[in-house]
C-alpha cells in the first residue's frame, strides 16, 4: 500500500471496525480497531517519507471530523498544529 502524495487515512467503517485507505490508490484495508489501522498506517507513513520525502496520517472519528493529521519528519511523526488539522478537514 503506497501512494505518491504518502497520506494514508484512518476513519470507521460503515460495516463496523475500521479502515485504513491510501489517498493516492484508493487501496483499503479493514481492522477490527482503530489503534491497528492507526499503527499501521504509521507505519506506512515512515515508509512513504523514507522513500518519497513525505508521508502523513490523517485519522477520523465517527462523525467524520479530521480528529488528528500527524506527518513524518526526520525520521518521526510529529502532531500538526489543531488549527492545521481543522484547516485540512
Amino acid at each position: 500500500m503506497r501512494g505518491a502524495l504518502g497520506v494514508f487515512i484512518v476513519q470507521p467503517n460503515l460495516q463496523g471496525g475500521w479502515r485504513l485507505s491510501n489517498a493516492d490508490t484508493g487501496e483499503v484495508i479493514d481492522f477490527q480497531s482503530g489503534g491497528q489501522a492507526e499503527r499501521l498506517a504509521m507505519a506506512l507513513a515512515r515508509q512513504a517519507y523514507a522513500t518519497q520525502g513525505a508521508g502523513e496520517v490523517w485519522v477520523y472519528d465517527r462523525l467524520n471530523r479530521l480528529v488528528g493529521r500527524w506527518r513524518v519528519a526526520a525520521g518521526s511523526l510529529g502532531l500538526i498544529e489543531a488549527d492545521e488539522t481543522a484547516k485540512a478537514a
